[in-house]
């Protein structure tokens, strides 16, 4: 029964088998082995995909099999001052009573997502969570909190799944959190108003839309989530800057192969990456992220010209992403720049 709930939600061929390790690791367990699991440590206990796991794990809570629960941990001893089942319930501020400190959330660093049983998988005593919950505070005060080792709220953030069906799922409106690290890509198309003129209003807007299928895949096949889209611009954000100059590249090498209706010219788009730390907010009752992080990738975009990628010094200093510049054999050019709003000339990098 739990495999077959589950596998309309499927993500390709490990899908399956990651269901029904799982289904054979669930069997039989009690309900206080059940109680605020890390997908990622069962993934590693069963030689799973991580990301296949976490997702089994949110596609069993919209079925019913798990409640999901986001914990906000003390940055100082690790202890859990506050929890809550949804995310509108997080705030941006936190204070630890064992701890007798106050401390700002960050989504990558101190907050952490577990899932528990829910009835339908396993019914926990009168009383019983409370002590389990007890016990889990206690254990958490006597054992160095490793946070590497967690599902952050952040990682949760990029799981496509999440992004599809607990879209509704947001910060209070009055609230934001931090991220100490987040990469962003953006994207526009070049003279896509031309566009509009010469094609038309029809056979522009399937371009366009065309040109999202292959910057979507490009973005999901790198781990990366589209934050939003802007008439024909994309955001999108990735958990490292490896992963999004390589959708860049991915998007860079494919795109060509989008011609413009009645040309032989190919569709023009401009990309620029840039990393560091951000805040998450709801705007238009939609996950965001707003921050100079921000401002700054959508301006290194600005620069970008003939199906150019343009990234920042942040993005080269990573030594994943300069794996990824030699591996893709990619000629890369340092500039200096000044950047719209942003002050003193910046160093930025681009790829032609």
């Amino acid at each position: 029964m739990f495999v077959q709930s589950l596998l309309p939600y499927a993500k390709g061929p490990r899908w399956e088998p990651t269901l029904r390790s799982l289904e054979d690791w669930l069997s039989g367990r009690p309900a206080r082995r059940l109680f605020r699991l890390n997908p990622l440590e069962v993934a590693r206990e069963l030689g799973l995909d991580p990301g296949t796991t976490v997702d089994a794990f949110l596609a069993g809570v919209l079925e019913g099999w798990f409640d999901l629960r986001w914990d906000f941990h003390c940055p100082q001893c690790g202890g859990v001052p506050h929890h809550s089942s949804h995310l509108s319930g997080a705030a941006a501020e936190g204070e630890c009573v064992n701890c007798h400190v106050e401390f700002r959330n960050a989504l990558d660093h101190n907050v952490e997502v577990t899932f528990s049983a829910a009835p339908r998988l396993a019914a926990f005593q009168p009383g019983e969570q409370d002590e389990l919950l007890a016990s889990y505070h206690m254990n958490l005060l006597h054992t160095p909190w490793n946070a590497t080792k967690r599902l952050s709220g952040l990682d949760l953030l990029h799981r496509p799944l999440f992004h599809e069906r607990f879209s509704d799922d947001v910060l209070s409106a009055e609230e934001n959190l931090e991220i100490r690290q987040v990469v962003f890509l953006f994207t526009d198309i070049k003279g896509s108003t031309a566009l509009y003129e010469q094609l038309g209003d029809a056979k522009a807007y399937n371009l366009v839309r065309d040109h999202f299928k292959v910057l979507f895949d490009a973005v999901e096949k790198n781990q990366g989530v589209v934050v939003k889209t802007i008439g024909d611009a994309v955001m999108a954000s990735f958990l490292q800057p490896s992963l999004a100059l390589e959708a860049a590249l991915t998007v860079h090498q494919t795109i060509d192969a989008l011609k413009i209706p009645g040309t032989d010219e190919s569709v023009v788009v401009k990309m620029g990456i840039h990393s560091g730390p951000a805040i998450a907010v709801t705007m238009n009752q939609r996950f965001d992220y707003f921050g100079q992080t921000v401002n700054k990738a959508a301006r290194i975009q600005g620069l970008a010209q003939d199906q150019e990628i343009y990234f920042s010094e942040a993005v080269f200093q990573d030594a994943a992403s300069r794996k990824t510049l030699t591996s893709r054999k990619a000629a890369v050019r340092r500039y200096r720049a000044h950047l719209k709003g942003i002050e003193g000339d910046q160093v930025v990098y681009a790829i032609q």
